[in-house]
């Protein structure tokens, strides 16, 4: 224990703790003995080092997905021009005379592939925009005041029609219809929807129906996606969010890890939530995997607007 004095002028003890380059002194009044000094100093000390593994966390969560980011944009770059130079006829636009007349002939000549071309560039730009905002979900905070009416149907659509010649090659989708619309931050929104088709791509068993409803349930409108998929304990589910963590009936799909907790992370953005459940009451096994009916709903603040 330390004796010091403080601007008034009273004695009062101080609990030194060292950690690395820094030490904390914690001050308390001379009349409490000294074990309640220590606890009440304890606790701070706590809550500064808890402090400390948050920022360090969020340290490593923001280099990791500048990292992903960075790789992300260099590929999906590089596929960009490509795609753009087959659409533009590169090959022989810079002889061509006339280089706007070139590229109409070029588009008119292939235009099944050009309808194609554009379809997959539309993609790429969507995947480059989901590690942004994944980036800016951890650096920025939004107010529920900045959030902006969409109507929830068109949001799952536009989110769909980027992923619909993929899944439609192995699965049925059924979304529903409705009216209503939702108070969301429209770029992370669509990407949150967008992640969890991305996952019925990968998860969801061949030939299987995937569902999509809507539910309004006081202030919020709730998107639920139902289908047969990678069956996960209920215990399970709670860890599909966490950053690296795949299912234990993952192991031969390739995956970071990522989706689910970046889902989670958009959520959060819109003043929303997530929600993942298994029946344990449908499980089966098909092949070398178990399968079983799974919910994932994304919950969003309904506009009345």
């Amino acid at each position: 224990m330390e004796e010091i004095s403080g601007i008034c002028h009273k004695k009062r003890y101080a609990y030194r703790k060292e950690k690395e380059d820094n030490i904390y002194i914690f001050c308390h009044e001379e009349n409490s003995v000294s074990k309640q000094v220590k606890w009440v100093s304890g606790i701070c000390v706590e809550g500064y080092l808890k402090a400390e593994l948050i920022a360090k966390s969020f340290k490593s969560d923001l280099n990791d997905f500048e990292a992903i980011a960075l790789h992300n944009v260099r590929k999906h770059t590089a596929s960009l021009g490509q795609k753009i130079g087959n659409i533009i006829g590169e090959d022989g636009l810079s002889s061509a005379q006339d280089k706007l007349g070139h590229i109409k002939n070029s588009v008119k000549s292939n235009i099944n592939s050009v309808a194609k071309e554009l379809l997959t560039s539309r993609k790429l730009l969507e995947q480059m925009e989901f590690d942004f905002i994944m980036i800016e979900s951890l650096t920025t905070k939004i107010g529920l005041q900045d959030l902006t009416a969409h109507k929830a149907h068109h949001l799952v659509k536009m989110a769909y029609y980027l992923h619909e010649e993929e899944i439609l090659k192995k699965h049925r989708v059924n979304i529903a219809t409705y009216d209503g619309k939702i108070l969301c931050d429209f770029g992370s929104a669509r990407s949150a929807i967008s992640q969890i088709f991305s996952n019925a791509i990968k998860y969801c068993k061949n030939n299987e129906q995937i569902n999509v409803v809507f539910v309004e349930d006081g202030d919020f409108v709730s998107i639920c996606f139902e289908m047969v998929s990678l069956y996960f304990s209920s215990a399970e589910a709670v860890n599909l969010t966490q950053k690296g963590y795949r299912g234990i009936n993952t192991k031969n799909i390739d995956g970071k890890g990522i989706g689910l907790y970046a889902v989670s992370h958009f959520m959060e953005m819109n003043h929303g939530y997530m929600d993942i459940s298994s029946s344990e009451a449908t499980k089966f096994h098909s092949g070398e995997n178990h399968y079983s009916t799974n919910r994932f709903v994304l919950s969003f603040k309904k506009s009345s607007y």
